[in-house]
């Protein structure tokens, strides 16, 4: 309005007898075309631009990102740690195998359930964690485990984890992990909460009878709607079927995010490093250090990150437990 206002001066008047328009009106409007047009011009290389670096940030962007070369940095000094100097892996491969099947897929469940803003991400790594952790248990644990507790239905998941959520937690160091030791701030212990109710879940899964546990009396009316709607359901069903979910050959499915180029490298570590929990709560509390140096990495990304460190840790502890019972009852059995 002030370019036309400047443009144009005066009010001018088309001559309809002579249907002429006056001369210095039509420079002035030709001028002004021109402005906007190269403006908008400019505007469209200015979204091109945008858009293009967009379009750039793939997993090369974050090769010379200064958190990403320093855990690079840790990860290579460790592992050449214990090719130099420690034996034999005697954190059995059994329970990196499960534990990071836990991990991932806690840290996949809280993207999945994002969509529907916090609530539905504290959910989905609940639920999809347990899930991918009695499944992955199963599978390893199949000749020690009674045929009843190998079929893994969605109710009897949605049912060991909504009365692990609601229960006030009796301290259990068998259950919730006397050997944890992590240094996640309290900003964000919710990660740690996290990593307790998984526990909590799977000894409801494996000593509870959960035919009977109606989910609708025990979680809100809002958690139920997130995990039965068709997009969560769909998302649960997927995870849960392919075989890159747990095996480690694969890790994260893309790491376009920092957060997944940290986790990442964090289970690159956790597969080749650890022989036994100490190791475990080591790794963690290093890569902490490193994360928390990060002005860069928002909240949410780092509680996603230290979902993952602490059902980590959490399930390395119960698995190790849960191997150690296996093992001294097939003994006894075997003594009988």
């Amino acid at each position: 309005l002030m370019l036309l206002i400047y443009f144009c001066g005066r009010p001018y008047h088309l001559h309809f007898k002579r249907f002429t328009i006056n001369k210095n009106l039509m420079k002035k409007l030709l001028l002004l075309l021109s402005i906007i047009s190269l403006s908008l011009v400019s505007c469209n290389n200015e979204e091109t631009l945008d858009t293009a670096t967009l379009q750039t940030e793939t997993p090369a962007s974050y090769d010379n990102d200064p958190t990403i070369i320093q855990l690079k940095g840790l990860n290579e000094n460790l592992m050449s740690v214990h090719q130099e100097s420690r034996g034999f892996w005697s954190f059995l491969k059994k329970i990196c195998t499960i534990a990071y099947a836990d991990a991932k897929g806690a840290f996949s469940g809280f993207g999945i359930g994002s969509m529907f803003g916090p609530a539905g991400s504290w959910i989905g790594a609940g639920v999809v964690g347990v899930g991918a952790s009695i499944n992955k248990g199963i599978e390893v644990f199949s000749a020690n485990l009674s045929p009843l507790t190998q079929i893994v239905t969605r109710h009897d998941v949605e049912a060991a984890y909504a009365l692990a959520k609601s229960s006030n937690i009796i301290y259990n160091p068998t259950v919730l992990g006397n050997r944890v030791n992590i240094n996640i701030p309290r900003k964000y212990s919710k990660a740690i909460d996290l990593g307790k109710t998984h526990n909590m879940a799977l000894h409801n899964y494996f000593t509870q009878d959960l035919s009977n546990v109606d989910i609708y009396n025990v979680l809100s009316e809002d958690e139920v709607e997130i995990i039965h709607s068709n997009s969560f359901t769909y998302n649960y069903d997927s995870y849960m079927k392919s075989h890159e979910s747990y095996d480690l050959d694969f890790a994260i499915a893309n790491d376009f995010h920092k957060a997944d180029r940290i986790v990442k490298l964090f289970f690159e570590l956790y597969n080749s490093y650890p022989e036994n929990m100490d190791d475990v709560n080591y790794i963690i509390n290093e890569y902490i250090k490193v994360i928390e140096s990060d002005k860069s990495i928002s909240d949410v990304e780092k509680q996603s990150i230290y979902v993952a460190f602490a059902v980590t840790a959490y399930s390395s502890d119960y698995w190790d437990y849960k191997l150690e019972k296996l093992q001294y009852d097939s003994s006894v059995e075997t003594n009988q």
